[in-house]
């Protein structure tokens, strides 16, 4: 597929799709979720990837970050409904959609297994490529923080929405800087340990198409992923902590790739 056609088909399939997520926001309250921003060059995300999700014939889009050669980290509901025909491919090495240099088919996933596509509890997910990703200046593996540091500014580039009304969608990577919340404030907004929640403003936000992508530090060290928004907070964005899911990155990356063939 050309990479320009890529970018149309995208767009239309996302039409079909805003129709999903509404439906789902009313029954739910919660919005899987670049508004607002500035455009990046890939060279500072290189760990950025975009995913192209075809799965039982729904079509979505979500991001990922590069943990090795073969094995991408995303979230858990971007991979969910890939369970009958499916078929996921992965572009990466350059800002621009229609430029990308590099793509990969995704070879097989895991999810969390106790991922919950209610409450998005566990939203976790990791991606084995059918062939290695080639490292360079616009391809680089991102770092896994062990723990949470004690930071406010932190921030998340993606190619989802840059419009909510008119639903369309970002031809160039965009960045938008967040402030991280206290974990009292966090825990008792979503009643859970396995969470980090991040805002700027309502108009300065992760959106669809950017579930999966990594919320970095300020020195690009990844502490966590988009996974939703409350519908009645638009500002607040809450991703997966990843460093509290360190352990289960290590064992099941592993597991993937001894398992690839």
């Amino acid at each position: 597929m050309a990479h320009n056609k890529l970018v149309t088909k995208i767009t239309l399939a996302m039409k079909v799709a805003v129709v999903l997520l509404l439906l789902l926001a009313v029954s739910s309250a919660l919005e899987s979720r670049v508004v607002g921003g500035d455009f990046v060059s890939i060279k500072k995300f290189p760990h950025s990837v975009f995913l192209h999700c075809l799965c039982d014939e729904a079509e979505s889009i979500c991001g990922a970050s590069v943990l090795n050669q073969m094995i991408l980290l995303t979230a858990g509901h971007c991979m969910y409904d890939c369970k009958g025909k499916w078929a996921v491919q992965a572009y990466a090495g350059n800002e621009h959609l229609e430029k990308m240099s590099t793509m990969r088919t995704v070879q097989k996933y895991t999810i969390h297994r106790k991922y919950n596509p209610r409450t998005f509890e566990n939203d976790i997910s990791l991606v084995l490529l059918s062939k290695q990703l080639t490292l360079g200046a616009n391809v680089k593996r991102v770092i896994v923080r062990n723990k949470v540091p004690d930071v406010k500014d932190v921030q998340v580039a993606g190619w989802g929405t840059v419009d909510e009304e008119t639903e369309e969608l970002a031809v160039k990577l965009k960045c938008v800087k967040q402030t991280l919340q206290s974990k009292q404030y966090c825990k008792e907004l979503t009643a859970r340990e396995d969470a980090l929640c991040a805002k700027n403003s309502a108009t300065q936000h992760p959106s669809r198409g950017d579930s999966g992508s990594a919320l970095v530090t300020t020195n690009g060290e990844q502490i966590g992923l988009v996974s939703f928004r409350y519908s009645q907070r638009p500002e607040l964005v809450v991703y997966t902590n990843i460093p509290s899911y360190k352990t289960w990155i290590t064992v099941n990356s592993y597991n993937l790739d001894c398992n690839r063939k």
